[in-house]
C-alpha cells in the first residue's frame, strides 16, 4: 500500500511538472511567462499576419500576441502592438518574432525589416536581437532596422542610449550606426535625417498612433564609444 501511495506522489509531481513547463512557469524552468500581461494589437494596416508553429491568421485590432508567435507585415502594411506602456511598430514587408515574454523582461527578434519602439523610462526590460546582435533600450525611442539581404542592421536612438553586444564587442550609442553581421562584425557610424528617410511616413504615423510628441524630432547626437 505504502509503495501505491508514494508511485502516486510520484506521478502527481511529474504530472505537474510538465504542466508547469506548457505553462512556461519559472518553477518549471520556464520563462515565468506573465498571461496576465499579453502584447496586444493597437492598430492594424494592410496586411497583418500572426504566425504560429506554422499555424497563420490575420491579425485585428485588440488581438493577442503571445510567446513564440511571429507577426509579419506585407507591401504597404504596418501594425502597432502595446505592452505595459511599450510601444512597437513594424513598418511593411516587416518579420518579427516574440522570443521573450517574462514577467521581467521582452526579447523581440528582428527577423527582416524595420521596427520602431518606445519604451518608458521604467518596466520590463527591452531586448532587440537579430541574426548576431542583441540591443537594450532602457527607455526613450529608437528604430532598429534588419537589412537580412545584405547582413546588415540599424539601430537609431531618439534622445536616448542603446546598449549593443555582437560577439565579444559591446558598446552603447546614441548615435545612429550599422553593423555588418558577418565576422569580424564591422560597426559603422551612419547618419538619419528624419524628414529625408524613405520611410518618413512610418516614423510619423507610429509617432501620431503611440501618441507621441515629436520624440522623433527632437533626437540628441552623442559621440558613440565601442570597447
Amino acid at each position: 500500500m505504502r509503495k501505491e501511495i508514494q508511485i502516486y506522489i510520484f506521478l502527481t509531481l511529474i504530472a505537474g511538472l510538465l504542466i508547469g513547463q506548457r505553462f512556461d512557469l519559472g518553477w518549471a524552468g520556464g520563462q515565468g511567462y506573465d498571461y496576465s500581461v499579453p502584447i496586444q494589437v493597437v492598430e492594424a494596416v494592410g496586411v497583418v499576419e500572426v504566425d504560429r508553429a506554422g499555424m497563420v491568421h490575420q491579425a485585428a485590432t485588440d488581438d493577442l500576441i503571445a510567446r513564440g508567435e511571429i507577426i509579419r507585415t506585407d507591401d504597404a502594411s504596418r501594425v502597432l502592438l502595446e505592452i505595459e506602456g511599450i510601444h512597437i511598430g513594424l513598418d511593411e514587408r516587416t518579420d518579427m518574432k516574440v522570443e521573450v515574454l517574462a514577467n521581467d523582461q521582452i526579447q523581440l527578434k528582428l527577423m527582416r525589416g524595420r521596427i520602431m519602439v518606445d519604451r518608458p523610462a521604467t518596466g520590463r526590460e527591452l531586448s532587440i536581437t537579430t541574426n548576431q546582435t542583441q540591443s537594450k533600450l532602457t527607455g526613450g525611442a529608437a528604430s532598429f532596422i534588419n537589412y537580412d539581404f545584405k547582413e546588415i542592421v540599424s539601430m537609431i536612438p531618439f534622445n536616448n542610449s542603446i546598449f549593443i553586444k555582437i560577439g565579444d564587442k559591446e558598446f552603447i550609442t546614441q548615435k545612429p550606426v550599422e553593423i555588418h553581421e558577418v565576422e569580424p562584425f564591422e560597426i559603422m557610424e551612419t547618419t538619419f535625417d528624419l524628414k529625408q528617410n524613405a520611410a518618413a511616413d512610418f516614423y510619423y504615423w507610429f509617432e501620431q498612433a503611440a501618441n507621441l510628441e515629436k520624440t522623433l524630432e527632437n533626437s540628441g547626437v552623442m559621440a558613440i564609444t565601442v570597447d
